[in-house]
């Protein structure tokens, strides 16, 4: 690696640190009202896949409702990321079933192709109904590593009697990919060594060519 390589390299972690710094992800809280900055696949059901702005028992804001119910619903987002550099994926999630029946969901989670959450039968706090409180929403907090300088997070969704909650959803920078000095291999420092001996025997040949004269 030269240097306007190593220059390049630690220019895109040190645009990685200062753009994670306020998150990585684009409406992540839905607060757009919509899933505006989202790539979305969802079943044709009206009703089953939408943001919410106006539910108190959510939280203050919004929230995402999904409820695929034919399938896996899909929703994404890509970003810039450095090979090698930890990343924290964030997100707040909760189960509402009312009184249409017992749990029966699936979410998965993938970041970059690769699976880092996967859980069937979400559980629904006993105080998600309509008329109580906050609902109660778990945090989770997953460590991923990029192995790419562009990375997808993919949610996988499915709730047939209900609707899975989820927000506040971010990527955020834990440490920058280590930098790394290229050390030259044997074959190449045997090539450099042979270059100055030559460089010396026809330096030699040419002063005694000109004692000589």
């Amino acid at each position: 690696m030269n240097i306007r390589q190593l220059a390049a390299a630690a220019a895109l972690v040190i645009g990685a640190s200062s753009s994670a710094e306020a998150g990585l992800i684009s409406n992540g809280g839905f607060d757009t009202g919509s899933f505006s900055g989202w790539a979305h696949s969802f079943d044709a059901t009206p009703g089953d896949n939408f943001v919410n702005c106006n539910s108190p028992n959510v939280s203050p804001s919004c929230a995402a409702w999904l409820g695929n119910s034919s399938g896996l619903g899909t929703l994404s987002q890509s970003f810039a990321t450095a090979i090698g550099a930890s990343y924290n994926v964030e997100f707040f999630l909760t189960a509402f079933n009312g009184s249409r029946g017992a749990d029966d969901n699936e979410f998965h989670v993938d970041f970059g192709g690769t699976r880092i959450f996967d859980q069937t039968n979400v559980p629904a706090p006993a105080t998600n109904v309509p008329s109580g409180p906050l609902f109660v929403f778990t945090q989770h907090d997953i460590p991923v590593t990029a192995t790419s300088l562009a990375t997808t997070l993919t949610f996988y969704e499915r709730d047939l009697p209900g609707f899975l909650f989820l927000d506040s959803v971010d990527v955020t920078l834990v440490a920058s990919a280590p930098l790394t000095t290229a050390i030259a291999e044997p074959a190449s420092l045997g090539l450099l060594a042979g270059g100055f001996i030559g460089w010396s025997l026809l330096g030699r040949r040419r002063r005694a060519s000109s004692k000589g004269l």
